[in-house]
């Protein structure tokens, strides 16, 4: 909060595609969290790290390979930490049970997602 009780004014950060790197730079912030076309989720993991803060990307939080690399090597630099977030209240409402002890004591958790890529990756318009 700001002087008097009001809400301090965010900064804007949109005026280029690459504005990211100035947030994550000028900001004092523990996290950095990453919500951006795919394109733009391992950079801006990787300019949050760099910068002194965690980060956490909705899927996918990399593309490529080199990207995974990154991630891993800036983390081995930097000591700070990119990870891909829980999707949906539903899985943030089960986080907050496992804390409280509703569930009794975790010992194992397993989860996974399945993403139906084919309409992104392919054409199907196009296809033979």
């Amino acid at each position: 909060m700001g002087g008097g009780g009001r809400p301090t004014e965010p900064h804007h950060y949109g005026d280029s595609r690459t504005a990211f790197r100035q947030l994550c730079a000028q900001e004092t912030l523990d996290c950095i969290i990453c919500c951006t076309p795919w394109e733009y989720h391992a950079a801006v993991c990787v300019a949050a790290m760099q910068n002194g803060k965690n980060a956490v990307s909705e899927v996918p939080i990399i593309i490529t390979l080199d990207e995974a690399w990154e991630l891993v090597e800036t983390h081995e630099k930097t000591g700070k930490w990119a990870t891909m977030g829980l999707e949906g209240y539903d899985d943030l409402t089960l986080m907050n049970m496992v804390r409280k002890g509703i569930l009794g004591e975790v010992l194992h958790a397993e989860g996974g997602y399945v993403h139906d890529l084919r309409m992104v990756q392919y054409n199907p318009l196009q296809e033979p």
